[in-house]
C-alpha cells in the first residue's frame, strides 16, 4: 500500500470540494493494492476520470482470480474499454436504504417489454398490509421502471462457444450501466452525457444472463463490500424449487426456441443443484409453440427420455399464455381418461405451474417491502426506455435513452 499516492491525490485536488477529495482517498486506499503507480499520472483534475477507468479494469480483469462462496475463479478477459465513466464509486456510492432509484429491467427487448407491462399493471398484493389480495392499486405504484433493452448484443445465444467469456463481459457491463448514473447522449456521441436515475434493483430477463454473468456481478459486488439487489429469474425460480427439497427433483422448462436450444436451463439447474447438494435430480426445456401445452408437452418429454415424473413446469416465455397451459394440465387431472392416467404418472402429486414474470414481480415486491425501499410516491407507475447501441468509435456499445 503506497499511502504516499494516496496523500499525493488529496493534495493536488484543491480545486475539488472537500467531500470528493475524502471520497477518493478513501477510494484509493481501498483499491490501490491493484497497481500502486497508476495513481503517480494524477497531476491535474482531468486525469480523475481516466484513473478511476483504469481502476476499474483492474477489479474486472481481477475477477478470474476471485474466489466466491463454492463457485471457483474462472478466466476471463473482462476490460471495459472506452467507458471513461465507469468507476468504483457507481458501487461504493450505493445505499441500500435509500428508495430513490429504479427498478431496471436488463435484456432482450421482447423479454423486457413483457416484464415491464406487469411491472407497470399488476396489481396481486394489498399495498397496505402486503398480503396476496388485490386492492385495485398497481402493486409498484409510484416506482419508476427503467427498461435497458440490449440491442447491440442480441441474441445472446450468438455468444456460446468460444465467446461466452465476451457474454459474461456484456452482463457486467449492462449490470454497470443499470447502476450508473450518466448514459450518453446519443449513439454518435461518446463525449457528453446526460443523467438517469440510478437502479435500487437490477432484474436480468435473459436466462442467458443467470448462466453467464451472475458469479461474475456476485464477486464484483464484493470486492467493494456492496450489494445491489439483482435478479436473475431463472436461477430464481429453479432455485425456489430445488428448495422444496423434493427427491430426484425434475422440473420441465417451456420458452423460446433460441433459449430451449442454448441448454441454458439444465445448466443453471445443474449449478444450483450442486451447491445445494441435491442428486438425482434433472431440468428439461422445450420450445414454445402449440404442441408444448399439457399432453403434447408430456408426450415431448417422454419422448427425450424423460421417466421420471415432473414437479413443476416453468413458463418463461412472455407469448405463452399461463392460462391456456393451466387450463390443460387441469384437464388431464380432472378428466378421466386412458390417455390422461398415463399422463398423470408423470406428474407428481405436488405438481404446479409457474408463470415466470409473476415470481419475478413478486419477488420484487416482498424485497421493497423487506427493505423498505417503496418510494411511497401517490402516483401511477412511469417507465422509461433505454437501447444500448454500437460505439460510433473505439468499439464497445453505449447507453442512450430512446425517445
Amino acid at each position: 500500500m503506497n499511502l504516499w499516492a494516496c496523500r499525493l491525490f488529496i493534495d493536488r485536488q484543491h480545486a475539488v470540494s472537500k467531500r470528493r477529495s475524502l471520497t477518493g482517498f478513501f477510494i484509493l486506499f481501498r483499491f490501490c493494492f491493484h497497481k500502486n503507480n497508476i495513481f503517480f499520472t494524477i497531476g491535474k483534475r482531468k486525469n480523475l476520470t481516466f484513473a478511476f477507468k483504469r481502476i476499474h479494469d483492474e477489479i474486472i480483469q481481477s475477477l478470474h482470480t476471485r474466489v466466491c462462496g463454492r463457485h471457483p475463479g474462472r478466466p476471463a478477459a473482462f476490460r471495459l474499454q472506452g467507458d471513461d465513466r465507469y468507476r468504483p464509486p457507481l458501487l461504493s456510492a450505493f445505499d441500500p436504504t435509500d428508495p430513490k432509484g429504479s427498478i431496471a429491467l436488463v435484456g432482450p427487448e421482447a423479454r423486457n417489454r413483457a416484464l415491464a407491462e406487469r411491472f407497470l399493471n399488476g396489481d396481486d398484493f394489498d399495498n397496505i398490509r402486503g398480503n396476496a389480495v388485490p386492492d385495485e392499486l398497481q402493486d409498484f405504484a409510484g416506482e419508476r421502471i427503467d427498461i435497458l433493452s440490449d440491442r447491440a448484443n442480441t441474441p445472446y445465444e450468438a455468444f456460446l462457444g468460444s465467446a461466452e467469456d465476451s457474454l459474461r463481459t456484456v452482463t457486467v457491463r449492462n449490470f454497470l450501466f443499470a447502476v450508473d448514473t450518466l448514459l450518453s447522449i446519443g449513439a454518435f456521441d461518446n463525449e457528453r452525457l446526460e443523467r438517469k436515475e440510478n437502479a435500487k434493483v437490477v432484474v436480468f430477463t435473459s436466462p442467458m444472463s443467470a448462466a453467464f454473468g451472475a458469479f461474475d456481478i456476485d464477486t464484483l459486488m464484493r470486492s467493494v463490500g456492496k450489494q445491489v439487489p439483482v435478479i436473475f429469474p431463472a436461477r430464481l425460480m429453479l432455485g425456489k424449487q430445488l428448495d422444496r427439497n423434493i427427491p430426484h427433483l425434475h422440473v420441465a422448462v417451456i420458452t423460446d426456441s433460441l433459449s430451449a436450444g442454448s441448454g441454458v436451463y439444465p445448466k443453471v439447474f445443474d449449478e444450483l443443484a450442486a451447491e445445494r447438494g441435491q442428486l438425482g435430480c434433472g431440468c428439461v426445456a422445450f420450445a414454445c409453440d402449440s404442441l408444448s401445452y399439457g399432453g403434447a408437452l408430456l408426450d415431448a418429454y417422454r419422448a427425450a427420455g424423460g421417466n421420471m415424473p415432473l414437479s413443476a413446469v416453468i413458463v418463461d416465455d412472455p407469448s405463452v399464455d399461463i392460462e391456456a397451459v393451466c387450463d390443460s394440465f387441469d384437464w388431464i387431472m380432472r378428466v378421466q381418461s386412458e390417455a390422461n392416467l398415463g399422463y398423470r404418472r408423470l406428474m407428481t402429486e405436488g405438481f404446479t405451474v409457474i408463470d415466470a414474470r409473476r415470481e419475478v414481480t413478486d419477488a420484487c415486491y416482498h424485497l421493497l417491502r423487506r427493505t423498505n425501499n417503496f418510494t411511497h410516491n401517490i402516483s401511477y407507475p412511469s417507465s422509461r426506455d433505454y437501447i444500448t447501441v454500437p460505439a460510433s468509435s473505439g468499439g464497445g456499445y453505449n447507453l442512450v435513452e430512446l425517445y
